[in-house]
């Protein structure tokens, strides 16, 4: 262990290590110091010896990994109002609904071949949300659950809730995001209000690696969890599990878990 003091520009680097590596200047004080290693890890530092790893550097310091909080990248609005899209027969596609999206249809929900009729759904209850934290769609939809543990919609339930609860929409040309699925391939639709409040829609990947800045206050539709729909998005997930072909959201209305 060395025996010197360290310098001010050594004392500097070594407090600005500490709080990049997550050691706070509390701890500091009330544990590190009293084990007189300070001037070592000063040392280390100038030397350009402490480890790049915040959980390495941390471990030689005798000390746990330190565990961050999770980003929180949804808020939900509406917050004691039912928004409900109805039964639908699963008859209209996005690419077909001009008389709904009049400010224009993206080509790719034809030239990706999702010009896709689904089975009937039952009624519904869904959650508007806003991001509050940049991110890719795999992080803010993974966020809830999507599509690990929650079913997305059909696209008839889309243009229905487009159609009926177009005021939840964002408006000022930002976008009102949907996830569905074709084929067993995951994707967004995005919604705008253009001019005159025409719609516009578009389509992503699921997989597109897009952060979507949260100053903007896009917003992010998902379906509630009932009981039925826990059942829907196993059978989604895991479809030689179950020996039954009922349509997801066919059910009736259960109990909200979530």
């Amino acid at each position: 262990m060395s025996t010197s003091n360290p310098s001010f520009p050594q004392m500097s680097k070594v407090f600005d290590t500490f709080i990049e590596k997550g050691v706070t200047t509390e701890l500091l004080q009330d544990d590190l110091l009293g084990r007189a290693i300070l001037a070592d890890v000063a040392e280390a530092t100038v030397a350009g010896t402490i480890p790049s790893s915040r959980d390495e550097f941390r471990k030689s310091l005798g000390l746990d990994p330190l565990e961050l909080p999770k980003p929180v990248y949804l808020r939900q609005l509406y917050v004691g109002e039912e928004i409900i899209i109805g039964p639908t027969d699963g008859t209209r596609t996005i690419a077909q609904a001009k008389d709904v999206f009049t400010g224009g249809i993206d080509s790719n929900f034809a030239n990706l071949s999702l010009d896709v009729t689904a089975q009937p759904t039952g009624e519904i209850a869904v959650a508007v949300n806003e991001n509050i934290s940049n991110g890719e769609f795999s992080q803010i939809f993974g966020s809830v659950g999507y599509p690990q543990t929650r079913p997305g919609f059909t696209q008839h339930q889309i243009i229905e809730f487009c159609v009926k609860h177009k005021d939840r929409l964002r408006q000022g040309g930002y976008g009102t995001f949907f996830p569905f699925q074709v084929n067993g391939k995951f994707y967004v639709a995005y919604v705008a209000v253009g001019t005159a409040g025409r719609l516009y829609v578009r389509v992503d990947q699921f997989s597109n690696d897009s952060v979507w800045n949260a100053k903007y206050q896009h917003r992010f539709v998902i379906p509630k969890l009932t009981v039925s729909l826990v059942h829907c998005a196993a059978r989604v997930l895991f479809p030689d599990l179950s020996s039954s072909h009922q349509a997801c959201g066919q059910f009736l209305p259960a109990p909200r878990i979530g």
